[in-house]
């Protein structure tokens, strides 16, 4: 089977390759030294600059889903608070304790028990701030406000989840940052590599071919079967940067399958395996387009990591796992 020089195009391969080309430039006696001085340059900056990024962005990116987590729990919370409140609220009006015109103070219609919306989060800080405001004004009618989920309660979660949600957006920001950045770099250090394997393949040209490509092997320079399946490189880790996820199982497929069916159906096809004690996992598939990667572990909740897989490019990602919040 023929084999060509493959160059990286992963953050992982990227860093790898880079790191092993500067090893070896720098092995080299100065006045031996054949690369050109901006690849040469390149290199020193590089092999350590793009990995350095790689891991500012995988770092935010875990902070950046644990405090999403941390935040949409808060906005359940206060979502699932209010509506006790306002249910109290009906349950009062129902037993003659309020009339039903207070309903109008919670955003209800008066002669009606429907909650008013709660889906979205205007919706939900809309009611949040109508509690507190229809709050005040059964004191002001001399009514006892309910005592169960009283709405000083209600404020301090509203309070609360407006603190996580401006966290988990300045995380979001962080992490759009650091990926515009490693991004920048990966574009660089592609060409980089493509740059210094022309110049290493240049000046092995006349040796026969096997020597040639043991010598360009020794820079790092990977040479490959063609192939038609799809290396899906995983690395396993907590959101919360509390280290590898030991237990978590992957697949790489469809999340939903219609086949036959009106109502879609969860989806089970493709490879599918289990990190080893490096958190670590590799997946070969012969799918190509958009797909997704699966993933369960104790204690957390499922992932599915939205991929596109193109022919002949391998895939390295790194999966961050929530933990749920432990059982009351």
């Amino acid at each position: 089977m023929s084999e060509f020089a493959k160059d990286p195009k992963s953050y992982k391969d990227l860093s790898q390759t880079l790191s092993d080309e500067n090893t070896k430039h720098v092995s080299i006696p100065p006045l031996e030294q054949f690369l050109k001085q901006s690849s040469a340059a390149g290199l020193l900056q590089y092999h350590t600059s793009l990995p350095a990024a790689v891991l500012a962005m995988t770092t935010a990116e875990g902070n950046k889903i644990n405090l999403i987590s941390i935040s949409d729990d808060a906005c359940d919370f206060l979502k699932l608070h209010s509506t006790f409140f306002l249910e109290t609220v009906n349950n009062k009006i129902r037993i003659g304790t309020y009339p039903a015109s207070v309903r109008k103070y919670f955003l209800m219609d008066e002669n009606s028990a429907v909650l008013p919306p709660m889906v979205t989060r205007t919706q939900i800080l809309a009611v949040a701030a109508a509690i507190k405001s229809g709050n005040a004004q059964l004191v002001v009618l001399e009514l006892t406000p309910p005592q169960d989920f009283p709405a000083s309660e209600n404020d301090t979660f509203r309070i609360d989840y407006d603190a996580k949600y401006a966290a988990a957006l300045a995380a979001t920001e962080t992490f759009h940052n650091t990926v515009q950045v490693a991004s920048s770099m990966k574009t660089i250090c592609q060409k980089l590599c493509v740059s210094v394997r022309q110049e290493v393949d240049v000046h092995y040209n006349d040796l026969p071919a096997p020597t040639k490509r043991e010598f360009m092997q020794l820079w790092g320079i990977k040479f490959v079967p063609k192939k038609d399946t799809i290396s899906v490189d995983i690395l396993s880790l907590y959101a919360d940067g509390s280290g590898i996820t030991p237990g978590a199982e992957f697949r790489v497929g469809l999340k939903e399958t219609k086949a036959t069916k009106k109502v879609p159906t969860p989806a089970k096809g493709g490879p599918k395996g289990k990190v080893d004690a490096h958190g670590t996992l590799v997946l070969e598939t012969m799918q190509t387009g958009n797909l997704f990667i699966i993933g369960t572990c104790p204690g957390c909740k499922d992932v599915a990591y939205p991929i596109k897989i193109v022919k002949g490019e391998d895939i390295s990602v790194t999966i961050h796992f929530v933990k749920l919040p432990p059982e009351v």
